[in-house]
């Protein structure tokens, strides 16, 4: 075929697949023949299909035998030739030749059969059933061996994986033993830092008209891994979510555009989420954040500090429009509390009734003064 024209040619190879196809349906069995120019096939239909290809310029004349019958032909120059043989006998004398020829002589069945033959379409029936239990059984000992073959490589291969996965536990174990030095020494150095901290909070001179900002000591206080607030940043890591409630939604969230945390229920005795703080330096401290809600949902929501068994609470939010809006972030402040020598404080957000109740709050931007002792 040329594409620049749409022309075509009929090619040799055009009519060997044409007489192949036509002539030889699928389920045909391939004989052998003496003439390296012929192909011969037996159909399920237990005909003999010829295929003789003679491409010399000349035409040739060809002595043809199957079984015990002889035909001669006259094959033209140049072409392919198809020969369709219906001869029961011939048919016959051809297949008994080809049990004798091949490992079918052991099946059973077979050397009766051949015993038996006397041409009839009965003995040509029951020899080409036997013939066709011979090849399928052929063919699964063939499929048999690729799966046996397959399965070698499988094995194999999963052999050279389990020597590869005994290498890599072997560099793991190193890595393992690597992370655990470098977490030892991020541990050390911690701690040493958090000692710094108390240290330089002790030598500022704060007062409560001068307070000293150390929202760095609170982890994640905004709700989000970056930077700065994002919607696609939102991380709830280091806080705790503790919540007295049947059913709600408790979860990341962005709104007015600011990282939270969102609770949210219809039915609820309280619903809190807070962060402990550790080796803060002994002295008074304040808490900040930034809260929202909406209208019908206002329940008691408030921001608190505890540190042992003292407990301070801001007061209890009052803004309850502007949903998803900058101007709906409601800035509440606890009172001061003291932090002892364990360093230890409790900051969160919570909100109570007495059941039955509906709530929700997002609350953010959490933040920690000191104010010394």
């Amino acid at each position: 075929m040329d594409s620049r024209d749409n022309s075509f040619q009929y090619t040799p190879e055009y009519y060997a697949v044409k007489h192949n196809s036509h002539f030889v349906p699928s389920g045909s069995v391939v004989l052998a023949t003496s003439d390296p120019n012929a192909l011969a096939f037996r159909n399920p239909d237990n005909q003999i299909i010829l295929i003789i290809d003679n491409q010399s310029a000349d035409d040739i004349q060809k002595t043809i035998k199957v079984g015990q019958s002889v035909f001669t032909a006259t094959i033209q120059s140049q072409s392919f030739s198809t020969f369709v043989i219906d001869d029961q006998s011939a048919i016959l004398n051809l297949m008994t030749n080809e049990i004798n020829s091949s490992d079918a002589v052991n099946i059973p069945g077979i050397t009766p059969a051949v015993k038996a033959l006397n041409g009839t379409e009965e003995s040509i029936e029951k020899i080409n059933t036997t013939l066709s239990d011979y090849y399928e059984a052929e063919k699964a000992k063939i499929q048999l061996n690729n799966v046996n073959i397959r399965a070698k490589e499988l094995l194999g291969a999963f052999e050279e994986n389990t020597e590869q996965l005994r290498e890599q536990s072997a560099l793991s174990d190193v890595i393992i033993a690597d992370k655990k030095s470098v977490t030892d020494l991020i541990l050390d150095q911690t701690s040493v830092l958090n000692q710094a901290m108390i240290d330089f909070q002790k030598s500022i001179s704060t007062t409560p008209d001068q307070p000293l900002n150390v929202t760095a000591l609170i982890k994640n206080p905004s709700f989000h891994s970056g930077d700065k607030h994002e919607s696609i940043s939102g991380s709830s890591e280091y806080w705790t979510i503790d919540n007295e409630q049947s059913g709600g939604d408790f979860r990341l969230n962005f709104l007015g555009g600011k990282n939270c945390w969102n609770n949210w229920s219809n039915n609820f005795k309280s619903m809190n989420v807070y962060q402990d703080l550790e080796n803060l330096a002994p002295g008074m401290y304040q808490v900040k954040a930034l809260a929202m809600t909406n209208q019908g949902n206002l329940n008691d929501q408030h921001l608190y500090a505890q540190s042992g068994e003292s407990k301070v609470v801001s007061s209890e939010m009052t803004i309850d429009q502007y949903f998803n809006d900058i101007k709906g972030w409601e800035a509440l402040e606890t009172p001061k509390i003291e932090v002892g020598e364990d360093g230890i404080l409790r900051i969160g957000f919570e909100s109570t009734s007495g059941g039955d109740s509906k709530g929700w709050f997002c609350v953010t931007d959490f933040e920690l003064i000191y104010s010394g002792n």
